[in-house]
């Protein structure tokens, strides 16, 4: 793998730096790392009391040995040449916070590696079982990866009395090991008692002599040869850590975005829904318009051609007709507005029902959380860590959502039905409109009566008075007609234009999704 690419893409991918951080401290120090894995109370801080004890470096104050849980941190001692790192118990199946830390550090500690060490007891795997083969899966070239069968003095056969049955049990028990984790014959599998029959029990730093009777069967000789040798493997080991590590890394992150697409294409896929939705409901409200615009536009004509030719006695008929036909436009218009805002209401209502909406609404809800100039900031990325930041640029498209439902109280997305049943109410009450117009038209009918007997003489001037009432008919019923388009028109942004917005930054987000999955699956291929 080529390290500097893949360094360059998770910078691209991930949202943020740690692993590159991570790697940064690795390899500040050119010592090899051993690392000790394995799970609480399987020996790893008495294997490594051991070997420091007979090492003759001193036990560092963080190393404690009891039968409670007392590693809880990564901590690292110089030893052979190398850095020995000893890890908090793997606690496979823990719900308590602890627990679930101590898991994390171990397994984030062997990443960063140049050796693995995974100690068992006697009983070797049980509960870990997955969780190793997990690890194991990384791929680990030889020399890498050893396996330490620990505590071998409680396996059940006396070492000292019966040392070929030890022998033997030893034996059985490496090919136990190999055959559950499939292992090759060159990855080293030690049979050790580092504190046989519990010499030393929990006394920090004992001395070394304290073992002195156990030093022919108990293991510890073997291993810390193996040790010695690991500085002379340094440059190999490390080339190795490297391509494993960034290949961890790399795979890590394709498996979380492959994770999310389902959930971004889902909303992906309502987005779209919705702006198909949305731009028809606006087509339809603009064909509503323009078409009453144009009655109006008749009725008007028509009232003008009558009151050119009307005298006294007829003008008194044309203004009152004039008001009814505008009160029984409006009434008409708006009843078509009624049924668009009633077809929007139900299909919000329809919608919302699907578990696609219910994806979305949770992108949206995310957003409405955080201030609209915060919308790029570390903390939205962290909110939205679910839909990686592939996601956050389609948040960015939908800010003029997040403004406007905040401009309307809402919470988010959840409150889109009775803030849309609202709406479509208060539209439906155009018919008090109508009053008002009739209201309005009334007085202008009597002021043009009395102009008409003075101004009947001159045609011209009866012209300009029958054009001034008709506009000023025209300015009323078009201010009421307006009010009720805007409010057609607010709900269907409600109702939609939101999501809508969201549709393109959804798909270009899910195509940077896609396309930076496969350049991360490319990496990993052989060269």
């Amino acid at each position: 793998m080529n390290i500097e690419h893949a360094k360059q893409w998770y910078e691209e991918a991930a949202e943020d730096g740690s692993a590159v951080e991570e790697w940064v401290a690795f390899i500040g120090d050119p010592r090899p790392v051993v690392t000790v894995l394995g799970s609480y109370d399987v020996g790893k801080s008495s294997l490594v009391r051991r070997l420091l004890v007979d090492a003759g470096v001193d036990v560092p104050d963080w190393l404690t040995i009891s039968a409670r849980h007392e590693t809880f941190d990564v901590n690292e001692a110089g030893v052979h040449g190398i850095r020995l790192r000893d890890t908090p118990g793997l606690a496979v199946g823990a719900g308590d916070a602890r627990g679930l830390s101590n898991s994390a550090h171990a397994l984030a500690s062997s990443m960063a590696t140049d050796v693995l060490v995974v100690v068992l007891t006697p009983q070797l795997a049980t509960g870990e079982l997955d969780v190793l083969r997990t690890i194991l899966a990384r791929g680990w070239d030889p020399g890498t990866l050893w396996f330490v069968i620990s505590r071998f003095d409680e396996a059940g056969v006396d070492p000292e009395t019966d040392p070929a049955g030890y022998s033997d049990l030893a034996d059985r028990k490496r090919a136990e090991l190999r055959a559950a984790f499939a292992l090759a014959e060159d990855v080293p599998v030690f049979v050790v008692a580092a504190d046989g029959f519990q010499y030393a029990a929990s006394e920090h730093d004992p001395d070394p002599a304290v073992w002195e009777s156990n030093r022919a069967w108990d293991g510890m000789g073997d291993l810390s040869a193996a040790l010695d040798g690991i500085v002379d493997e340094s440059t190999s080991l490390r080339g190795s850590a490297a391509d494993r590590y960034w290949r961890t890394i790399v795979r890590g992150v394709c498996d979380d975005i492959a994770t999310q697409l389902p959930d971004m294409e889902s909303a992906a896929a309502q987005a779209l829904l919705v702006e198909q939705a949305t731009q028809a409901w606006r087509e339809e409200l603009e064909h509503l318009d323009a078409a009453a615009k144009a009655s109006l536009r008749g009725i008007l004509a028509v009232s003008a051609r009558d009151g050119y030719t009307s005298s006294p006695e007829s003008w008194s008929n044309v203004g009152p007709a004039l008001s009814q036909s505008v009160d029984s436009w409006i009434t008409q218009e708006t009843g078509e507005l009624d049924r668009l805002a009633n077809d929007v209401n139900r299909s919000a209502r329809t919608e919302r029902q699907s578990p696609n909406w219910q994806k979305l609404d949770e992108l949206v809800s995310a957003a409405i959380d955080y201030e609209v100039d915060d919308v790029e900031t570390p903390e939205l990325h962290e909110k939205l860590r679910r839909y990686a930041p592939y996601v956050v640029q389609a948040v960015v498209v939908g800010v003029p959502l997040i403004t406007h439902l905040r401009s309307t109280g809402l919470d988010g997305i959840g409150d889109l039905e009775k803030f849309v049943a609202a709406q479509a109410g208060r539209v439906g009450k155009v018919n008090a409109g109508a009053d008002f117009v009739i209201d309005r038209v009334a007085p202008l009918v009597e002021e043009a009566l009395i102009n008409h007997a003075q101004a009947r003489a001159e045609a011209t001037a009866w012209r300009g008075h029958v054009d001034s009432f008709i506009e000023k008919v025209h300015e009323i019923a078009l201010q009421q007609w307006e009010a009720r388009v805007s409010e057609t028109a607010e709900l269907i942004e409600v109702a939609g234009g939101g999501q809508a917005q969201l549709a393109d930054g959804l798909r270009a987000a899910l195509e940077d999704a896609r396309e930076r999955c496969a350049a991360g699956r490319g990496l990993l291929r052989p060269e």
